[in-house]
């Protein structure tokens, strides 16, 4: 079972740089749209604030994911219960946003349903 926690951990790591990718992109796109004039400046601004906050908020999320021990659970349920637990926790105070929770809800069944086949 520890392979299958540090394996998930490491998976998680992984998907949620690929989500921190994705928002840089969307960083890109958004700049690219109000040189176009395609979209006015209250929408630049509005997408580019929305955009940073979630990146800071996956590194945040990082954080966390490094500093825990896979050793420290049974099964991969005690792993992802804890990893709910810390993420709503965040959710609660504000830090995190609640659609990054979500993202990470459908990354972590995905890894799950992956490691479990």
């Amino acid at each position: 079972m520890k392979n299958k926690t540090k394996t998930f951990l490491k998976m998680l790591l992984i998907e949620l740089e690929d989500v921190e990718e994705d928002f840089k992109i969307l960083l890109q796109t958004c700049d690219s749209r109000h040189e176009k004039e395609e979209i006015t400046h209250y929408v630049h601004y509005e997408n580019r604030a929305t955009y940073e906050n979630q990146i800071i908020n996956i590194k945040r999320c990082v954080e966390f994911i490094e500093k825990i021990n896979p050793d420290n659970f049974s099964s991969l349920d005690a792993l992802t219960t804890h990893l709910s637990n810390i993420f709503q926790d965040q959710v609660d105070k504000r830090w995190i946003t609640n659609s990054l929770f979500q993202i990470i809800k459908e990354k972590e069944k995905k890894i799950k349903n992956y490691i479990e086949q």
